[in-house]
């Protein structure tokens, strides 16, 4: 009876445990037959379905620090640019490295004659130094009285552009001087560097600053006060003794000394049996007066006895000038004259 009733419990047992391994099976098998189906975005819509715009926020308006200027709504216009052009020429070019230019000079009625280049064309050029413009020789298209413009080179040293007066340059000098000029220089170059006539030697030389003129001066060589008046270089000279008076350097006039009418001590030397009439050509104009003979001209320490002097019939109608009269060129021609406008020296060298 025992052995029956475990019999049966094993049976029933089995047949449980057989249920239990049957129905986790199906579970299994179920559970891998069956899809898996996504979730569907809460967003995503039908394609048949339209969308409302949404408007873009503005940005905020810009506003201005109290402290910053106020902005102009419109700029200037464009200008145009214009052509560049070349800078101007110096006044004057000093070619090489030399400190001096030496050249020839030659005489004729006591002026100094020199060879330059004229707009790069050989020329004669007559030095005076109371020459306050320069003046260029008329051509066939040429007006007197008429400024150019011109280039003017002595050795080493040009000048690219020269204002000039034209004027009848060769006729003056052909006919008053015997040789031929085509121009005639003074202020422009004095003005600009210290030069030395050396009549004795024939011989112009320009330097290039006052040291080296003053460097160049011989021994015994009598130093002068220079001032520029009326733009002449004047000295101041004593006539016959009286008072000093000052006479503007003329390299270009034939005279040795010319004392104008209104100046002082003029009256005493004219004596109508002592003095003859007097007549001079000049580029300027005639000049007219009586030539007389003075005692004595005095030069710092340098003195000229006898000399002879022009008294002016000109009249000034202007204001009384510095200027009593000049000095020309006659009385230069036995000295070496330097003049440095610069420093306000000159120098003379018997």
């Amino acid at each position: 009876m025992r052995t029956g009733t475990r019999f049966f419990e094993r049976r029933v047992n089995g047949i449980v445990f057989g249920l239990l391994v049957a129905v986790a099976l199906a579970a299994e098998a179920n559970a891998a037959t069956t899809p898996v189906t996504s979730p569907t975005p809460a967003s995503s819509a039908s394609p048949n379905a339209t969308q409302a715009p949404s408007a873009t926020p503005l940005p905020s308006p810009i506003v201005p620090p109290r402290d910053a200027p106020p902005v102009r709504s419109t700029t200037p216009p464009f200008v145009p640019a214009t052509s560049h052009s070349r800078p101007p020429p110096p006044d004057s070019l000093w070619l090489g490295n030399a400190s001096v230019v030496n050249v020839p000079m030659i005489i004729h009625a006591e002026r100094p004659f020199i060879q330059v280049l004229i707009d790069g064309h050989p020329a004669t050029v007559i030095i005076d130094t109371a020459a306050i413009t320069t003046m260029v020789d008329t051509n066939t298209t040429g007006e007197t009285g008429a400024t150019t413009e011109i280039s003017l080179q002595i050795g080493d040293l040009r000048f690219p552009r020269l204002q000039a007066q034209r004027a009848d340059v060769r006729a003056y000098s052909e006919t008053h001087l015997g040789a031929e000029a085509d121009a005639i220089i003074g202020r422009d170059l004095l003005q600009r560097y210290p030069v030395v006539l050396d009549y004795p030697n024939r011989a112009l030389t320009v330097f290039r600053d006052s040291h080296g003129a003053a460097a160049a001066l011989p021994t015994g060589a009598v130093s002068l006060a220079l001032r520029v008046i009326e733009g002449r270089p004047a000295i101041q000279a004593v006539l016959d003794g009286q008072s000093p008076l000052w006479f503007a350097l003329g390299t270009g006039a034939g005279y040795e000394i010319l004392l104008n009418s209104s100046a002082e001590h003029s009256g005493r030397f004219l004596h109508p049996e002592h003095s003859i009439p007097f007549q001079e050509a000049m580029p300027g104009g005639d000049l007219d007066g009586m030539l007389v003979r003075a005692h004595s001209l005095t030069l710092g320490s340098l003195t000229f006895n006898q000399p002879l002097l022009v008294v002016s019939s000109a009249t000034r109608v202007q204001p009384r000038s510095e200027l009593s009269g000049g000095l020309g060129a006659t009385l230069f021609s036995r000295l070496t004259l330097s003049i440095d406008e610069i420093s306000g020296s000159a120098a003379v060298v018997a």
